[in-house]
């Protein structure tokens, strides 16, 4: 698998992630920082939310304007983290992939984690 050098730890990211903005966003996450921040969310700490959209924002915009009109894209983006949050008790790195499903960088199995329930937005199932 080909992988592009990360900035933290000497860390690589999985350059077959789906969306390219994944791969520049797992690139510049700090090795678990994103997990750290979901696990923080489960235990309803609105700082550690607010991190985690500060991170993963950027994403999540793209893979919702891909899938919804323009205008939507506000009220959908607010949708995924409110079900990140709802969700977010649930999370568990062992299970679900801390270190991404492809053994990518730490951090991309939880940006895996949130995109499924951004994906889960999208087809109003809401099942954590």
């Amino acid at each position: 698998m080909e992988t592009a050098p990360g900035p933290c730890d000497g860390a690589s990211v999985p350059s077959s992630l789906e969306h390219p903005v994944a791969v520049a966003v797992a690139w510049k996450c700090e090795t678990g920082l994103v997990s750290d921040l979901l696990l923080r969310c489960g235990r309803g700490d609105h700082v550690a939310l607010g991190r985690l959209f500060d991170l993963v924002a950027p994403i999540v915009t793209a893979v919702v304007a891909e899938h919804v009109a323009p205008e939507q894209v506000p009220d959908r983006l607010t949708a995924a983290f409110a079900e990140v949050w709802r969700c977010a008790p649930g999370y568990r790195p062992a299970v679900h992939g801390a270190t991404g499903a492809a053994g990518g960088a730490g951090g991309t199995g939880a940006v895996a984690w949130i995109l499924a329930r951004v994906a889960e937005v999208s087809e109003t199932r809401h099942a954590c």
